[in-house]
């Protein structure tokens, strides 16, 4: 059976593809996203520079109002793959889809550069991002398979 996350790539897409192939991928992401839980929450700026570094796609982030600190925040960080795909923990899916795990109303999607990291997170140092890099490999890899089977276009 398909989940939401998939299913909404396909349809976005357009597309038809090997249901058996396609859940051998998603559960693979699933795998990913558990282990790399703390690049979706908290640590998503380290991963989207390592995998920014891999791939040199634009890091892009959602900024919300939090009241709660009376000021914008950054609520998630990810590599824009093209115009309609994300690629962050969760591996590649629509952006839509994922700002759904981390939006609770209106956020301003913005290009993020060092500026943007430094403002929101504060010094990041190389080896931070480094340490980010077994993870963005992985992921990367998970990407690229998916995009082979046709779950979107690179």
């Amino acid at each position: 059976m398909l989940s939401l996350r998939y299913y909404i790539n396909l349809v976005e897409q357009n597309m038809q593809i090997d249901k058996d192939k396609l859940g051998d991928l998603e559960d693979q992401a699933y795998e990913l996203e558990s282990k790399y839980e703390s690049y979706l929450h908290g640590d998503c700026h380290l991963l989207a520079l390592a995998l920014h570094s891999l791939t040199n796609k634009p890091i892009h982030g959602a900024v919300e109002y939090d009241q709660d600190i009376d000021r914008d925040a950054m609520v998630h960080v990810w590599i824009q793959w093209n115009d309609t795909f994300a690629l962050d923990a969760g591996c590649l899916r629509s952006v839509k889809y994922m700002m759904q795990d981390f939006s609770t109303g209106f956020v301003d999607i913005i290009v993020v550069n060092d500026k943007v990291i430094k403002n929101f997170f504060g010094n990041v140092s190389a080896s931070d991002i480094q340490q980010a890099m077994p993870a963005a490999k992985a992921i990367l890899a998970l990407a690229e398979q998916q995009i082979q089977a046709g779950i979107l276009l690179s």
